[in-house]
């Protein structure tokens, strides 16, 4: 992570704060800017004290993973993984054989979508039993497919996983994020 600032006139400074979604999901930023601004807001007052570190949460998981109940889920996806199209990655135009490149630099696009236009989606998603995540998804998919020189591959989802095993797990900090494969 990193966090920086910037001089703005009058006295005012602003704060950049980037961090790797390897270390913590959307969830545990959203609780580490809340964490922020209330001590901001209130420097005298400390933050209320946990009793579950995401330490615990991982050693209980751990011992969750030996259950019969994980176990079954467990080769449930062992068969289920079978039938992906793993092998296949969405074959994307290249300018060069990504083994020949010594480094990555990775680019954000992003498209916002008019607020009447996304209530609309919304609702003809919810009458289609669907979630506008769903509808997001199957719209990136297309696009996918549209450039792939395959239109059958597999992609990753992140699913966040943050099991209610403490009362105060929702204020807790970590990456709870597990990933499920979508057949496209």
């Amino acid at each position: 992570f990193e966090v920086r600032t910037t001089q703005l006139p009058m006295d005012r400074v602003r704060i950049h704060f980037s961090i790797d979604l390897l270390i913590c999901d959307v969830g545990s930023v959203r609780i580490l800017q809340s964490d922020w601004a209330n001590a901001y807001e209130h420097p005298d007052q400390p933050l209320p004290e946990l009793g579950i570190s995401f330490r615990d949460y991982v050693l209980t998981e751990a011992k969750l993973r030996k259950t019969e109940l994980y176990q079954k889920a467990d080769d449930y996806w062992e068969e289920k993984v079978k039938t992906l199209p793993l092998k296949t990655a969405p074959d994307l135009p290249l300018t060069k054989d990504i083994s020949a490149l010594e480094s990555m630099k990775f680019k954000r696009w992003s498209f916002t979508v008019a607020k009447e236009k996304w209530e609309r989606i919304k609702e003809i998603a919810t009458k289609q039993s669907l979630s506008p995540s769903t509808i997001i998804m199957t719209a990136f998919s297309h696009i996918l497919a549209t450039w792939s020189k395959t239109t059958e591959f597999c992609i990753n989802t992140p699913i966040i996983n943050r099991m209610p095993v403490h009362p105060q797990i929702k204020q807790l900090v970590g990456e709870f994020a597990s990933f499920a494969p979508v057949s496209i």
